[in-house]
């Protein structure tokens, strides 16, 4: 059972969707299997009620793992998980598919997961393939979330078409090794007043418009979305017409709104989209990484190229340091506006510019920024600046 073994260490995959699996001197958890409750997984019939039954049966307090063999799941309607704790959903890799189809004129609206606690989840994915066909760019989402979801983990997934992947609340979320892809909307969305000790770590995103990462705290007076930590990913270009008829590569890779307490680093940005039969070349119309109205935060170790906009665009922002290597951007390496105590150091080159600063104050600027089209940097109406630097 691939991944099963891996992730649940100490539990073992029963032939019995009703008995309990036990490793030696581990604690026991009961297995569900999807297909023992009626799902085929071959692609035809719909298996939502099926897969519903088998979720429903799982106990609420207990918990328990909902198994997906090998097949493609087939649904016309959310799958619920309401009010369960230490549950899990796994298969056996990207041969394990959740799939919902819909048409131009009815396209899927729905969230093929939504899971809603008031309290402690501990709610675990791994090794799913979530796709749609024909997904609707307001409604749909591979996982959605109601309520502040706690001891969350998504892992070893693949999410394709689903327009956004997942979007809610968490308090304690592990969100890595997963591929997000051709989204229309987005792949990581969350928006709300309490999104902290979160880590989003060695994902693949691939043409995801809007944002890769959007991170939104809605209270501004609270800096409750905190403690968050963004490194190793991989953020490869939005979605162009090539992938998706009608759609070009606009967005921000990562996008934070009004937060405190993380760290962006050790991330590859490349906004360029290559020719793709017929189509030509393009930049991802966007930011890398914009910040605003934040504070206390590192954006450091990063490597950026070829977006139409800056690598960083910082405003309003306090407390930060920013470094990372700049290529062959039709913008800036760094754009920062109105904000006060931060470093940065940068190499920039193949760019409009190396770095503006503006209407900011106690700051130090190191770094390189040579072979730039315009300037190396600019400072204006900003002070208590130092610079020490190599520029054109």
């Amino acid at each position: 059972m691939l991944g099963v073994s891996v992730l649940f260490v100490g539990y073992c995959i029963g032939n019995s969707g009703d008995n309990d699996t036990k490793g030696t001197n581990q604690k026991s958890t009961k297995v569900y299997n999807v297909k023992e409750y009626g799902a085929v997984g071959d692609g035809e019939t719909d298996d939502t009620a099926a897969i519903q039954k088998t979720i429903d049966a799982v106990d609420k307090d207990r918990g328990g793992l909902v198994f997906f063999p090998t097949g493609t799941y087939l649904i016309s309607s959310t799958l619920k998980v309401s009010e369960k704790s230490k549950i899990q959903i796994s298969g056996e890799g990207f041969s394990s598919i959740i799939r919902a189809t819909g048409t131009p004129n009815k396209p899927v609206s729905f969230p093929l997961i939504t899971v809603a606690n008031k309290g402690s989840a501990k709610f675990i994915v791994s090794d799913l393939l979530f796709q749609m066909i024909e997904s609707d760019s307001e409604k749909a989402s591979g996982i959605s979330t109601k309520g502040s979801l706690t001891d969350v983990t998504i892992q070893d997934s693949w999410f394709t078409q689903t327009n956004i992947a997942v979007k809610g609340e968490f308090v304690t979320l592990n969100f890595t090794r997963n591929t997000i892809e051709l989204n229309k909307s987005g792949g990581v969305v969350a928006r709300g007043n309490n999104f902290r000790k979160v880590v989003i770590a060695n994902n693949h995103f691939f043409a995801n418009n809007v944002a890769h990462i959007k991170l939104e705290n809605t209270n501004p007076n609270v800096k409750s979305m905190n403690n968050i930590t963004i490194t190793g990913n991989q953020f490869d270009q939005g979605l162009s017409s090539g992938y998706v008829k009608g759609f070009s590569p606009q967005g921000n890779a990562i996008d934070i709104t009004n937060a405190s307490l993380f760290s962006i680093s050790g991330n590859n940005f490349n906004g360029y989209t290559p020719e793709i039969g017929h189509k030509p070349a393009e930049k991802q119309d966007g930011h890398s990484v914009k910040v605003v109205s934040s504070d206390n935060f590192t954006i450091t170790g990063n490597t950026f190229s070829k977006y139409k906009k800056s690598a960083v665009y910082l405003h309003n922002s306090s407390n930060f340091s920013v470094s990372g290597i700049v290529e062959g951007f039709d913008g800036e390496g760094a754009v920062i506006t109105n904000s006060t105590d931060f470093e940065v150091d940068l190499v920039v080159n193949g760019s409009k510019q190396g770095v503006i600063i503006k209407d900011s104050m106690r700051f130090l600027l190191d770094g390189l920024y040579n072979g730039n089209i315009k300037n190396g940097v600019q400072v204006l109406n900003s002070t208590d600046g130092k610079v020490n630097l190599i520029a054109n």
